[in-house]
């Protein structure tokens, strides 16, 4: 008798563990920006941060359910509660929004030829070089760099960023500025790569590192506890390799 209960009794608590987790699943709506590879590739929902945040909610039980629209409209949409939760944000304190956890950040660098052996270990050690950043670098890289571009005679700005690549290669500038793993994307995307000379890093910009924003908190947390998730089984690592090895 006990020997025949015990199997009915676990089964019946498999049963209602995974009918409760079917009942919790939900489909999250989340606004993000528009393609930014490697970050988010809208034409097939993939990406580094698209990743994560699937990831992480299906390490819930939930599934992701991207809205790609201009950055600008991003939190607009979220406080208009026309999505679930909005992303890359900063947290702020006076928000009533819940902020998850950090997900992702960017780390914008100046990367320039080995050959040139340039000594660049702040932002103003720049000029008299020639530089190619991507668009509204100064809105996004603060005052000091803003400043020092104001000033230069010698500085550009381009929204492609592989060309920003090529430009940097092909001895059309001699430094160029741009997120760390964008360079690492178009980098490995490029069919002359083969051809690419020793370059240096140099990081002499602050990361930037964002959030999740949810308007329910119970639902931020359990976001939470899916990001710790993927960060201990070792796949938000896998997911960064994908994506940015060199």
């Amino acid at each position: 008798m006990h020997k025949t209960f015990q199997p009915f009794f676990l089964l019946c608590i498999l049963f209602y563990i995974f009918a409760f987790t079917t009942a919790n699943a939900k489909d999250v709506t989340v606004g993000m920006g528009l393609s930014i590879p490697p970050y988010i590739i809208s034409e097939n929902n993939t990406g580094i941060e698209y990743e994560v945040i699937a990831s992480a909610l299906q390490a819930v039980g939930h599934s992701l359910i991207p809205d790609y629209v201009p950055l600008a409209r991003v939190t607009m949409m979220l406080s208009e509660h026309k999505v679930d939760g909005a992303t890359p944000l900063l947290p702020s304190p006076e928000s009533s929004l819940c902020f998850s956890l950090p997900h992702i950040s960017y780390q914008n660098v100046a990367i320039s030829l080995r050959e040139k052996n340039y000594s660049i270990n702040e932002i103003n050690d720049l000029n008299g070089m020639s530089l190619l950043a991507f668009q509204n670098a100064p809105v996004y890289l603060g005052k000091t760099f803003s400043d020092m571009t104001a000033k230069h005679h010698n500085y550009r700005e381009d929204p492609n960023q592989s060309k920003q690549v090529h430009a940097l290669f092909g001895g059309d500038t001699d430094v160029i500025i741009l997120d760390i793993n964008i360079f690492y994307y178009y980098y490995n995307k490029s069919k002359r790569k083969a051809d690419f000379k020793p370059y240096t890093v140099h990081k002499i910009f602050m990361p930037s590192v964002y959030s999740v924003g949810f308007t329910d908190r119970q639902l931020c947390q359990q976001f939470n506890r899916g990001l710790k998730k993927i960060k201990k089984n070792k796949l938000y690592d896998e997911i960064f390799k994908r994506y940015t090895e060199h």
